[in-house]
């Protein structure tokens, strides 16, 4: 009696405030795709995306944070995170980036409204979608970069910067320009 209430929060933390929400979890989830260091949701299916516990300042994690700001979208209904980009290279990345943390992407290509394709990868991860709406922001007037990339070591400021201007960045004969629709 009373072990539940003395040891969550202490020798463990869990998302659930008694019990029998534990006990219920573990016997109609899928834990067999848990593991260790790894976040998942709590009302979803557990699939085997790997989204970390902590996240890395790696290159690859700042290139791909750059593409989301400069051409992504984050769902969290449908539990989406979408990368908007007709580069072959910038695809290849993205679908990579997806593979490497295990998450289901699909690949779509639609005509647009100047005649030509829009290319899309849509990976599906809700936790995806939560973390980098709280960390940036949701549609193009209100995202913004992530403050803790203003302390961030070179090497993500660099994948970060990349991105973008994969995105949104222009390279002219006297110039190198990118834009924004928000403000912050």
């Amino acid at each position: 009696s009373g072990w539940w209430e003395q040891n969550n929060g202490n020798e463990f933390t869990l998302p659930y405030t008694k019990k029998s929400s534990l006990t219920r979890a573990v016997s109609r989830s899928n834990i067999e795709n848990i593991k260790a260091g790894f976040v998942y949701p709590y009302h979803a299916i557990r699939s085997n995306a790997l989204i970390p516990d902590s996240f890395e300042l790696s290159y690859d994690n700042g290139l791909f944070i750059g593409l989301f700001l400069a051409e992504g979208n984050a769902n969290i209904k449908s539990g989406s995170v979408q990368i908007t980009n007709n580069d072959e290279t910038v695809q290849t990345f993205v679908k990579s980036w997806f593979d490497k943390h295990n998450i289901n992407w699909k690949f779509d290509t639609r005509p647009n409204k100047i005649g030509g394709t829009t290319s899309y990868v849509i990976g599906k991860s809700s936790i995806l979608a939560r973390l980098f709406t709280a960390m940036m922001g949701h549609t193009c007037y209100k995202k913004h970069v992530p403050d803790f990339a203003f302390i961030a070591d070179k090497q993500f400021v660099s994948g970060l910067l990349n991105g973008y201007f994969s995105g949104d960045g222009t390279v002219g004969k006297n110039s190198i320009e990118c834009c924004s629709a928000s403000e912050r």
